[in-house]
């Protein structure tokens, strides 16, 4: 399927708009929690844990998207993806340290990947795409993307 350039852009908002969900939900578990931990008391890891999960299941979600070989991307987003396809498959690790963490400070402390290349390309496929660099604003009705993509994949 060759998608044109307002295809790609809906089909984007739904590969990235859940994931970006599951960013914020993993951040604000962290937040949530960690301020207990740098009090030197005990910090509620279970939130983490879950938050970290959804995120992991996402970001693969996310990845299996972006490498769908039935799809053709405008050429001019094409290397972008594969920005953030590369990284996504990087942070896994990261995600992965954190479900499986023994304790708080563990998942804390998780390394994560060098990231600086990815909010750039992000914004270039953005404004490939016409769509807003906005990303809260224009995730809105797109926040159930996996589903719908991976209902019409069969």
């Amino acid at each position: 399927m060759v998608l044109t350039i307002e295809e790609a852009g809906d089909r984007y908002l739904d590969i990235v708009c859940p994931s970006n969900a599951a960013v914020n939900a993993l951040t604000a578990a962290f937040t949530a929690t960690e301020g207990s931990f740098l009090n030197g008391e005990a910090a509620d890891l279970a939130p983490v844990k879950a938050a970290a999960q959804v995120r992991m299941e996402s970001t693969s979600v996310e990845i299996d998207l972006i490498e769908d070989e039935s799809v053709i991307w405008p050429e001019e987003v094409t290397a972008h993806l594969t920005t953030l396809r590369d990284y996504s498959v990087a942070e896994l690790a990261t995600i992965s340290s954190i479900v499986n963490a023994a304790d708080y400070e563990e998942a804390y402390y998780a390394a994560w990947p060098d990231g600086t290349n990815v909010a750039p390309a992000a914004q270039e496929i953005r404004r490939a795409l016409e769509l807003s660099p906005d990303t809260a604003a224009s995730c809105v009705g797109h926040e159930d993307g996996h589903g719908r993509l991976l209902a019409a994949q069969g």
